[in-house]
């Protein structure tokens, strides 16, 4: 029985059609009064069918040194996602993770990208709102 679960699972998967990308060349600026690492999440700002649809699910995601420019190529997954947006916090400790219990608020900023869908977009993210997620921003 065991060898008759490897050809079909292999059989079934072959199936499904390859996952359509469609790429973004980004680039835009964090804004902050403060200091410290950026962790930007590039978002579907949609996601998911009907009585399962979500906000905000991560694309990928990008480190920067500071508040400052940033660009790349974001190869973004079609299907059940629409739009885009990017989150980004701020680590002002270095700790690498957003307002841990105990730490000083860490900020934040959403912004939704109005040129997608186009080949080349950018971004402007403003972070002034202190230790929130997308969600509640």
């Amino acid at each position: 029985m065991k060898r008759l679960a490897f050809p079909f699972l292999l059989a079934c998967s072959a199936c499904q059609g390859p996952d359509v990308i469609y790429e973004v060349e980004y680039s835009g600026s964090v804004i902050s009064d403060q200091t410290g690492a950026v962790e930007l999440w590039f978002l579907h700002s949609q996601w998911g069918d009907d009585t399962l649809e979500t906000s905000y699910m991560v694309i990928d995601t990008l480190w920067i040194d500071d508040a400052s420019t940033f660009s790349g190529l974001l190869e973004v997954p079609q299907g059940t996602g629409s739009g885009l947006s990017v989150y980004g916090w701020q680590d002002l400790n270095g700790d690498g993770e957003h307002c841990r219990p105990g730490t000083e608020p860490e900020l934040a900023g959403l912004a939704s990208v109005t040129d997608y869908p186009n080949h080349v977009v950018e971004v402007e993210l403003i972070l002034d709102t202190a230790c929130e997620g997308p969600e509640g921003i």
